[in-house]
């Protein structure tokens, strides 16, 4: 808060304004707008501040509002708890997982070139960077040789490094980053890696590197760190993130939706994070925990070009026992939804906008006629159900948990998704008469073992109403993996 109050002399009169509300929560997310608003320029600091005191009662609410609105973007513990939420629900529009891929990679890039390119643009070489955290890859190795491997001796370094400098972020990630590739021996002194990294080891680094930043911010000791490396695997939540740097998303119709709810977890391994159903009802309670806790102080650190946020839970953070991801990195930078409070927060403070007041407005009724438009295409009801045993595994037995699933698409659109343990239920689509595709997204385990990620399509035909069989026939291919050897819809 020190830092804060320094580079924010607003933030004080921020802070105190809140606390008059009534309403603790606030006091955290007013000291967490407060460490973002030192990336902002003094106009908007000062509008902020003049929004929250200001004498009209309709004005504090709206701007009390907005300000925990912008704060439940970063919040770890809510925003770990709708993850769960959504992946329970096997939202295929909210969480497929191969956009989640797409958009994963390029979250990982983002964190990559934030510390790489400021060596690259600073020194020709690694030296520098070597003289700056020696010391701290000395002692990482104490990590490495106990727990964690690479990436609990990146973590450790990324800890220690924020605490030696005092709170510098960027440093922070660039020495974990750096830890774990020399770790692995994929760098030396005089160079770092380049552009052309394998993705699984940017990922590994960068999700070590952010864990050990997030528990040095949280005020971890030396124990918690290593306890924090030994547990869970360092799983982190990552929201709003790609789909705001690129401003694409992988179906435009659903961009809204997307950009509300882009979410994904991802750890240093190439997997899925643990199975949401393993921690949500854990996160539940853990939501009110964190609000008791974070009226005390902030719950995350920006970099310091205000593009992303780091946020955590502390407990799920260092308790061996926490079934729940701690640590939340969202993008905070043009187009995502916290810069759009913060900026409507601003305009709250200029005068520039008020409060909506109810009001009962008749308009006036105007004749008009209805457009024409062109008539639609012809379609045929499909319907696609398992009529007996659709899934062929007997050589590879699946194993009985609420993981096993399948998303079905239908030339790219989705039609539904089942989780096996449910059983499928009828899919009814309306399409035209002539080929279509087909799509099963399958995401399974074996009892003894394995998985399967893989997508398998078959061709089909519609001349009218239709009634399809789908069937598919898993196999193994080694102990960790099995494979999908064939698909298709049979005609009934």
């Amino acid at each position: 808060m020190d830092v804060i109050t320094a580079r924010y002399p607003t933030a004080q009169s921020m802070i105190d304004a809140v606390a008059r509300s009534g309403v603790p929560y606030l006091n955290s997310a007013a000291q967490n707008i407060a460490a973002i608003g030192t990336k902002l320029d003094k106009e908007t600091q000062t509008a902020i501040t003049n929004a929250l005191t200001n004498p009209s009662r309709a004005i504090q609410d709206a701007a009390r509002n907005t300000l925990k609105a912008a704060n439940d973007t970063v919040d770890a513990a809510q925003a770990t708890g709708r993850y769960a939420e959504r992946m329970v629900s096997g939202s295929a529009d909210i969480l497929d997982d191969a956009q989640a891929r797409v958009r994963e990679g390029k979250v990982v890039d983002a964190v990559w070139h934030l510390s790489v390119d400021r060596v690259r643009l600073e020194n020709d070489n690694a030296a520098k960077l070597t003289q700056e955290s020696e010391l701290a890859r000395g002692i990482a190795n104490y990590a490495a040789s106990t727990a964690g491997g690479p990436a609990g001796a990146a973590a450790f370094a990324a800890w220690y490094t924020y605490n030696a400098t005092k709170g510098d972020v960027e440093k922070a990630l660039l020495s974990g980053i750096y830890t774990y590739a020399v770790g692995t021996g994929a760098a030396n002194a005089n160079a770092m890696p380049t552009g052309t990294v394998d993705q699984v080891f940017k990922k590994a680094a960068t999700v070590a590197a952010v864990k050990g930043l997030a528990v040095a911010a949280a005020g971890g000791s030396q124990q918690e760190i290593m306890d924090a490396i030994a547990q869970g695997g360092g799983e982190v939540i990552v929201q709003s993130g790609q789909a705001y740097v690129t401003k694409k998303y992988v179906d435009p119709t659903k961009a809204k939706a997307q950009a509300a709810a882009d979410a994904f977890c991802m750890n240093q391994f190439e997997e899925s994070c643990a199975d949401a159903m393993q921690y949500a009802d854990a996160v539940r309670g853990q939501v009110e925990q964190a609000r008791k806790i974070a009226t005390s102080k902030p719950t995350l650190v920006v970099t310091n070009d205000g593009q992303w946020a780091i946020s955590w839970n502390k407990d799920a953070l260092v308790n061996r026992a926490s079934k729940a991801p701690g640590v939340v990195l969202t993008y905070i930078g043009p187009g995502s939804p916290y810069r759009e409070e913060m900026l409507r927060l601003r305009d709250l403070g200029n005068g520039k906008i008020t409060p909506p007041v109810e009001t009962t407005k008749v308009e006036p009724k105007v004749e008009t006629k209805p457009p024409v438009l062109p008539p639609l295409p012809k379609t045929y009801e499909v319907t696609i159900a398992a009529n007996g045993p659709w899934i062929d595994h007997t050589r590879f037995p699946l194993a009985k948990n609420y993981t096993n699933r399948m998303h079905f698409y239908i030339d790219d659109e989705s039609v539904g998704n089942v989780f096996l343990y449910k059983g499928l239920n009828p899919i009814t689509a309306y399409l035209t008469a002539g080929a279509h595709i087909f799509r099963f997204m399958v995401r399974v385990r074996a009892e003894a073992g394995g998985q399967i990620e893989q997508d398998c399509l078959t061709k089909f035909t519609v001349t009218g109403v239709e009634l399809f069989n789908p069937e598919i026939i898993f196999e193994r291919v080694d102990r960790r993996r099995g494979r999908v050897s064939k698909c298709f819809l049979i005609r009934q």
